[in-house]
């Protein structure tokens, strides 16, 4: 019978090293991502955790000019903020405290390593734009 706290032990490094592991990418490859890819993908991401497994998302998967059409959609409604809201809040208004100042230190930290400084709108916004391509 094996030994439940190695074992415990062992899942705990495993959960542990993926988080550690964890890459927020900013940018994509222009290159076309292989139907098997995209389906384990899929495959691991129907198991992911929500609230009551009510699992609240719908997945699109585009290529080609339907994507290329999505993409400048996307960026033109990034472009115009009045224009369309969000379904929902993803930060509470006001952010509080500590949350705020921790999310004003990533922006700095973030934007600093490319050379934008805080108070430049438009290269911020034409880096956000940049993640959607």
């Amino acid at each position: 019978m094996p030994d439940a706290q190695n074992e415990s032990i062992h899942e705990l490094t495993e959960v542990e090293q993926v988080m550690v592991s964890r890459f927020a990418n900013r940018f994509y490859l222009n290159r076309e991502v292989e139907l098997e890819e995209i389906t384990a993908i899929l495959h691991a991401a129907r198991h992911a955790g929500t609230g009551a497994n009510v699992q609240p998302w719908k997945v699109y998967v585009t290529t080609g000019a339907a994507k290329a059409r999505l993409t400048d959609a996307i960026i033109a409604a990034h472009k115009q903020p009045a224009q369309h809201r969000s379904e929902y809040s993803y930060f509470p208004d006001p952010l509080p405290e500590p949350f705020a100042s921790r999310r004003r230190e990533f922006g700095s930290i973030f934007y600093g390593s490319m050379g934008i400084a805080h108070d430049d709108v438009a290269s911020r916004a034409a880096q956000t734009e940049r993640n959607c391509r």
